[in-house]
């Protein structure tokens, strides 16, 4: 969390809306308040919160950088990401001499296991 100077809390130094007022509430309760708490769970659910939106976080350019595929009925109206392995190779070169050297069978295989947690790049 981050504290500005009129009081007002956001989740990150990007984020642009916010998740309350230290002159309404404490760092405690805002942390553990409901605007925090579904802001978490987006990020468990890959999704951008609009609190977070439009951000210049590696989290949401990421997603804003790739490729979408329409609108996911099962996602709530959130666009599903288009993995494109040569894209990803190219941003992130040390995840293709891994391949090359047999730690993972694709791209994809690394940025499933490792790679989103660690909001990797997706394109250059």
């Amino acid at each position: 969390m981050m504290v500005t100077a009129d009081g007002m809390v956001t989740p990150c130094c990007f984020a642009s809306g916010h998740l309350g007022s230290l002159h309404e509430a404490t760092a405690e309760a805002i942390w553990n308040g409901p605007i925090a708490m579904e802001l978490r769970q987006f990020i468990k659910a890959d999704k951008i919160h609009p609190v977070c939106a439009g951000a210049p976080c590696k989290f949401v350019q990421n997603a804003l950088a790739a490729n979408t595929a329409g609108k996911d009925s099962e996602d709530n109206g959130v666009n599903t990401l288009i993995f494109v392995e040569a894209l990803y190779l190219e941003a992130n070169p040390d995840v293709k001499i891994a391949i090359e050297n047999g730690q993972f069978k694709s791209g994809l295989d690394h940025f499933e296991q490792y790679g989103r947690s660690e909001c990797r790049r997706l394109k250059l």
